[in-house]
């Protein structure tokens, strides 16, 4: 499982640079840019505080594409989602990650 990152302050599911959720799906792909996590809330009654967040969380990945894909389980050793760029595709995350095949 890999561990995650996340600088995306600014989602209910982030304490101190981490989710707490156990598991999240980025989609997207074909460049950085492009691709996103879907579990991005800006609802910050989302954070379950009975819940300790860790850095081992399980990824879905729906970019195809990304080298660390392997039938839509993300197998890098370790990934940080990141806000967007002025010029991202995505709405609020990216996969900085993400490395095209």
């Amino acid at each position: 499982m890999p561990n995650l990152s996340c600088s995306v302050t600014k989602c209910g599911h982030n304490e101190d640079r981490l989710c707490v959720l156990n598991s999240i799906d980025v989609s997207g792909g074909g460049e950085k840019d492009n691709t996103c996590c879907n579990n991005f809330t800006h609802e910050q009654s989302f954070k379950n505080h009975a819940c300790t967040p860790t850095r081992e969380t399980h990824i879905y990945c729906q970019a195809k594409d990304c080298k660390y894909n392997d039938e839509c389980v993300c197998m890098a050793e370790k990934i940080e989602v990141s806000p967007c760029s002025s010029d991202c595709q995505c709405e609020d995350t990216r996969c900085s990650t993400f490395t095209k095949r």
